[in-house]
């Protein structure tokens, strides 16, 4: 068996909590900014529940502050459904810059001041 440094040990640690983080945070229900003067809950089942609201063309969308709002079913479910996918690439951007900072540093004491908010 290979004996880790300190530093092999709290990279480790830190990318197990990094995941652990994210892993939660993907079964969250985001609060999601549509551009449109509302925000919507935006996870998974929320995602998909929108998809099928666009399929039947719905002309209406609850949104975060459980308000309905009157929506154009022509343009507005691809900019909800584009907002979604764009939060949704930023926060794996996020991780992954994350990772790399925790890969790239040469202390314990970097790996630690690392913050991991995603």
């Amino acid at each position: 068996m290979t004996k880790r440094t300190p530093l092999e040990l709290a990279k480790r640690v830190k990318l197990q909590e990094l995941s652990r983080r994210f892993e939660r945070f993907k079964q969250g229900r985001p609060s999601i900014d549509t551009g449109l003067g509302f925000s919507v809950q935006g996870g998974y089942e929320d995602k998909q529940n929108l998809e099928v609201a666009k399929r039947q063309g719905l002309d209406f969308v609850r949104g975060s502050d459980d308000q309905f709002h009157i929506i154009d079913p022509a343009t507005d479910w691809d900019i909800i459904l584009s907002a979604i996918d764009q939060f949704g690439i930023q926060s794996y951007q996020r991780k992954w810059q994350l990772e790399a900072a925790i890969n790239a540093s040469e202390t314990v004491e970097a790996v630690n001041a690392i913050d991991l908010t995603v």
